[in-house]
């Protein structure tokens, strides 16, 4: 019997090395499995929002962060927890600074008052910038794919200029 079982855990060990061999280059699936697990009543796409995180050339970036939300994130507000993957989110969006991202159309709204937004489909994800206007200044909330990744400030001279996913002070978060 005590050579059965050896067998077995010879067996066992065989399958666990067989499995680590395997070498992944795009999105981890059970990663965003497990993403889409803790997000599902927060997004309609989890699954395309998780593979638009691990994306190249900022794959190891976006991955990372990616398992700091699937540890933090609040089901409630639909958002990670303030500050506790900041440690994540400043090297992927340094990455994406880095690498310009290609938009298709993109939609804006407001600009006559103390609002303005501007929301677009980039290779990277969607990408929007909300602004509240205020005496010629305005503060932004950056987000990609629904989640709050950055906040700017800048003066305005033209609302529309400054919620611009180009140009705008969420530009820099987008490398758009």
């Amino acid at each position: 019997m005590g050579t059965h079982t050896a067998t077995g855990a010879s067996m066992q060990t065989s399958g666990t090395k067989n499995t680590g061999s395997a070498v992944s280059t795009g999105p981890d699936l059970m990663l965003c499995d497990q993403f889409c697990a803790v997000t599902a009543n927060c997004f309609n796409n989890c699954q395309g929002m998780c593979n638009s995180y691990q994306d190249p050339p900022c794959q190891a970036q976006g991955t990372a962060l990616v398992m700091c939300m699937v540890q933090n994130f609040d089901t409630v507000t639909c958002q990670v927890n303030p500050n506790v993957c900041d440690q994540f989110i400043v090297p992927f969006t340094m990455c994406r600074q880095a690498t310009p991202q290609v938009c298709g159309e993109v939609a804006c709204a407001g600009g006559s008052g103390s609002f303005c937004s501007c929301m677009g489909e980039c290779q990277g994800g969607q990408e929007r910038a909300i602004c509240d206007v205020q005496n010629g200044s305005a503060v932004c909330t950056c987000y990609l794919n629904t989640m709050a990744i950055s906040e700017c400030s800048g003066s305005v001279t033209d609302p529309n200029m400054i919620c611009s996913l180009k140009t705008g002070c969420c530009g820099s978060s987008f490398g758009t």
